[in-house]
């Protein structure tokens, strides 16, 4: 009858939708066959820019109006079961279902402690990413959370996860800041050398792949620690302005001065009664470990 709703659940059969609606197909007993029709094609209720298309075998909650079928879902249940709703378990909560609820995550510390709140606003990826938008802060994260067999949720506390975390509080000081997490922090700008990890580059999906991310950390450069590399310098300017020598064309008196930069030089031993430079006595090497580890971060490079 015109304008008649109907609601129904059922099984996601096919998502191969050559149309690029991100329509699904589902079967409805007693109504459908299996063919793909106009008739049995479910269109996505919600917009497209959520870009949520549900998995064979989860199940959605389809609905006929004026006999064209919409699909919200897939039905989830708990957050652990965000990778794979196919199961039973994902339809526990539902009036009738076979099967009961697993453990709520959210009353195990672990677990919890990677989800979201209660009052956060949040986008709960597949796998391990989200994003949580919080009273006074956004973090958007890869990798604290991990999804294991069996849609098992646990936290990662190998310290490896990867996260921006974008905070603004009226009363703190600073009031705002931005803060990165991670194993590696890269900086890449538009050059030649960054093209490879385009996405117009190979016009494949977004995002960078390991081998170019690999090639790219190669060519770039550590980025020194500010305030320790001008630290060094100081010390550098009060050795030259305040330096003096026993005689010439023997190396300076030993000072403090000195002594706060002759650890980044090596001190030749042996050289008996020949007269010798200052570059015979000393040797500066580019590969100083010392100085390097002093004024370069491991973890954040720029290309």
């Amino acid at each position: 009858m015109e304008g008649n709703v109907i609601a129904k659940i059922a099984s996601v059969i096919d998502i191969d939708d050559n149309t690029g609606q991100g329509r699904i197909l589902v079967h409805l007993i007693p109504d459908d066959n299996v063919a793909k029709t106009s008739k049995n094609w479910c269109v996505p209720l919600l917009p497209r820019v959520f870009g949520l298309t549900p998995k064979v075998g989860e199940k959605v909650v389809v609905m006929i109006i004026d006999g064209q079928r919409y699909y919200i879902g897939p039905i989830y249940g708990q957050l652990s079961n965000l990778d794979d709703a196919s199961g039973a378990d994902a339809t526990a909560g539902l009036q009738g279902s076979s099967c009961s609820p697993g453990e709520n995550p959210e009353n195990m510390r672990d677990e919890a402690l990677v989800l979201p709140e209660i009052d956060d606003v949040s986008i709960n990826g597949k796998g391990n990413s989200g994003i949580y938008v919080k009273k006074d802060k956004i973090l958007i994260h890869s990798g604290i959370k991990l999804i294991g067999g069996k849609n098992k949720i646990r936290r990662n506390k190998n310290g490896n996860s990867a996260a921006i975390q974008i905070s603004y509080d009226d009363e703190a000081n600073p009031k705002s800041s931005v803060t990165l997490f991670a194993d590696k922090i890269n900086l890449f700008g538009n050059t030649d050398s960054a093209m490879i990890a385009s996405p117009l580059h190979n016009y494949g999906a977004f995002g960078i792949s390991n081998d170019d991310l690999f090639q790219l950390v190669k060519s770039a450069q550590s980025v020194p620690y500010g305030e320790r590399l001008c630290n060094i310098l100081l010390k550098i300017i009060s050795a030259l302005l305040n330096h003096t020598h026993p005689i010439s064309n023997l190396p300076p008196c030993e000072s403090d001065d000195m002594k706060n930069i002759s650890k980044y030089v090596t001190l030749k031993v042996g050289s008996g009664n020949k007269k010798l430079n200052l570059k015979d006595l000393y040797s500066a090497s580019e590969d100083n470990t010392l100085l390097a580890n002093e004024i370069l971060s491991p973890n954040v490079k720029i290309n």
